[in-house]
């Protein structure tokens, strides 16, 4: 995902990652992976370090099949902010969420497998 489509962000935010060579959702996870390179783009974009954490969980969830630019939003809009937070989600609970956050919200097959994936890159990590 590019990282102008990426939901919540301000323009003023957009503009300063593309100004340090910023494009997408996986080169900033990459920037943002180590802790010299993610000091290093804090000095490049002027955002504070709890801002390019916020943005990079959100860069996240765009990892997951199937969630574009308007289902991550609904995410958002639902409260899930991060992997971590979409692991923890049981699948009926988060439809619930998701519809309450927009009438358009993905059936259950669609939750579990995002959910499924969350958890498995989650013990990737661990």
């Amino acid at each position: 995902m590019k990282i102008e489509q990426l939901p919540g962000l301000e323009p003023r935010h957009t503009s300063r990652l593309q100004a340090s060579g910023i494009r997408d959702c996986r080169h900033l996870l990459r920037a943002c992976r180590l802790e010299e390179r993610f000091a290093d783009l804090v000095v490049r974009t002027e955002l504070t370090p709890d801002t390019l954490h916020t943005i990079a969980r959100r860069a996240e969830l765009s990892r997951i099949r199937g969630v574009g630019p308007a289902n991550l939003a609904r995410l958002l809009d639902a409260g899930i902010t991060s992997l971590a937070d979409l692991a923890r989600q049981e699948p009926a609970a988060l439809q619930v969420k998701l519809l309450r956050a927009s009438p358009h919200a993905p059936n259950l097959a669609v939750i579990e497998h995002w959910i499924q994936q969350a958890r498995h890159y989650g013990e990737s990590r661990g």
